[in-house]
């Protein structure tokens, strides 16, 4: 996930800015991105690579992103981030407790 931290940092910093613009709230939980720390990830192997679903702790709250990257099979090209799992408001948008489970997303 080192790889993608980037364009992970740059999805939540969108994230950030359609809060402001719509009242989203998706990820208003978080004040400030402390630190970027991959604590655990899942694989699922698929015929044309990896999918790698990931969870990164953000800062000393607890607060985490579960992201997913894909790796092309027989490392043919670079790991590309896909999305930032995100989940409807009420559920707690794109934040997640240190404790929630990954689990398989699409975006």
């Amino acid at each position: 996930f080192e790889g993608v931290k980037h364009e992970i940092l740059h999805k939540i910093w969108a994230l950030h800015k359609e809060d402001s613009l719509h009242d989203l709230n998706e990820i208003r939980q978080l004040d400030h991105v402390k630190f970027y720390k991959p604590l655990v990830y899942r694989v699922q192997e698929v015929p044309y690579g990896v999918n790698f679903f990931g969870k990164i702790l953000l800062d000393e709250k607890g607060n985490t992103v579960h992201a997913r990257v894909f790796r092309p099979a027989e490392r043919t090209g670079p790991v590309k981030f896909h999305a930032i799992h995100n989940r409807v408001q009420e559920e707690g948008g794109a934040i997640f407790s240190k404790d929630e489970e990954i689990a398989y997303f699409e975006s």
